[in-house]
């Protein structure tokens, strides 16, 4: 969850700092607009071969079982409903 959220806000910054406008412009802008690159950057970090390069067992070092990574990735849209 916190992944997300942080893959979330990252993509605002990284569209924020391409927008070759001023912050009022950006405001402006549509929501759907606004919003793509967070959605892109999201998706991105559950794609099970980027979790597997950043999830790691604590004590083990290995990457998520794949019954793990469905899990989160079904987990992602249970606010949406």
């Amino acid at each position: 969850e916190e992944v997300v959220a942080v893959a979330h806000e990252l993509g605002h910054a990284v569209h924020m700092l391409c927008h070759n406008g001023s912050p009022q412009e950006f405001d402006d802008l549509p929501l759907d607009v606004k919003e793509l690159p967070s959605t892109l950057a999201e998706t991105i970090v559950m794609q099970p071969g980027t979790m597997a390069q950043y999830a790691r067992h604590y004590a083990t070092g290995g990457t998520p079982p794949d019954s793990l990574v469905r899990s989160c990735q079904r987990d992602v849209y249970f606010f949406i409903r």
